[in-house]
């Protein structure tokens, strides 16, 4: 009788062990959802010490996330800039760097194209896209420069 009850307890552990193993195995699957779907940009803009008339950084910071969280580990080259709309007499901008703080964070530095130019006092609407193995999109900032 006695060992009746130690094969049912050992049934039952393992029993227990598969059913725990398989939770796991569920939520594991669920949290690791794949990275390029769903991707979702946003972006600001910021002036950071970009001035009139001279060629300084001004900044877009992009967050890139999706159902899984925030993508990290994107390479500064899957990052591109574009001006859509410049200043009055200003000019076209170019990607000087990308930095990445927080993770799915994204600092990106811009500065004029034409460095003889500079920058020019107005709104800078510049548009980002991202390509990677992590997915693709795009999305725009308003930049302003003031002083």
């Amino acid at each position: 009788m006695h060992e009746t009850n130690v094969r049912r307890r050992i049934v039952g552990y393992i029993l227990l062990g598969v059913l725990a193993i398989g939770v796991a195995i569920l939520v594991g699957g669920w949290a690791a959802a794949p990275t390029t779907e769903g991707l979702i940009l946003h972006a600001v803009g910021q002036e950071g010490l970009a001035g009139v008339g001279n060629n300084e950084e001004a900044y877009v910071v992009i967050s890139v996330y999706n159902a899984a969280g925030p993508v990290g580990g994107l390479a500064g080259g899957s990052f591109s800039v574009e001006a859509v709309v410049v200043a009055p007499l200003g000019t076209s901008v170019t990607k000087s760097r990308v930095a990445e703080a927080p993770r799915g964070v994204y600092l990106i530095g811009v500065v004029p194209t034409k460095a003889s130019t500079g920058w020019q006092k107005g709104h800078y609407i510049v548009a980002v896209t991202l390509t990677s193995p992590n997915g693709s999109g795009v999305t725009v900032a308003d930049l302003s420069v003031d002083l």
